[in-house]
């Protein structure tokens, strides 16, 4: 559990600018920005480098979350496979079957060479 209370949007019109940008960079505003907004600063930057690995690879948005999934599962980091799984992962084209087969990709049929080489 969190030990600084969310920074609820409705309750914080002076941030109008910097939830935006989170909202059209995420889609939504995710509890580790709800955290971060305590300090706008900090949260625009941890944005900024979110998006450089997000959107400035040359990896496909699918398989780019077939591998931070399959990194969390690895890493038992449960808070990245909550909003990865199935937030992101869907509207990337990766279904809740593939997420859970991720957990033993190598027998799995549902994933092509490139994703296994990954």
């Amino acid at each position: 559990m969190a030990r600084l209370s969310y920074v609820e949007e409705k309750d914080h019109p002076e941030l109008a600018n910097e939830t935006s940008k989170i909202k059209g960079g995420r889609g939504g505003i995710i509890n580790i920005y709800k955290l971060l907004l305590h300090s706008p600063k900090l949260a625009m930057s941890w944005l900024e480098h979110s998006n450089a690995v997000r959107w400035g690879t040359s990896l496909t948005p699918r398989l780019r979350e077939l591998v931070i999934i399959r990194i969390a599962q690895s890493a038992r980091y449960a808070y990245a496979l909550q909003q990865h799984v199935p937030k992101i992962a869907l509207a990337d084209g990766v279904s809740l079957e593939e997420c859970e087969a991720l957990k033993d990709w190598r027998p799995s049929a549902l994933f092509s060479a490139a994703e296994r080489a990954a």
